[in-house]
């Protein structure tokens, strides 16, 4: 996943679910677990609600071949 797909899941993450229009964030907490809090609220409709964040970190594995003489 590239960073368009990122962008795409974060840009739904924002999303009002009643009305569909962009949120403003006005709590963020992080949880001992460290996934993030983000408390919510909508301009245009007014709707509160809260998303969970979470990270995962992928490390690119690379392979060693040995040649045999």
């Amino acid at each position: 996943m590239g960073n368009k797909g990122l962008r795409s899941m974060n840009h739904a993450a924002r999303m009002c679910p009643i009305c569909g229009e962009d949120s403003q964030v006005y709590n963020t907490r992080e949880a001992a677990d460290g996934t993030i809090h983000r408390k919510r609220r909508c301009p245009s409709c007014g709707a509160r609600f809260s998303t969970v964040e979470s990270f995962e970190c992928m490390v690119p594995v690379k392979s060693l071949s040995r040649s045999r003489s």
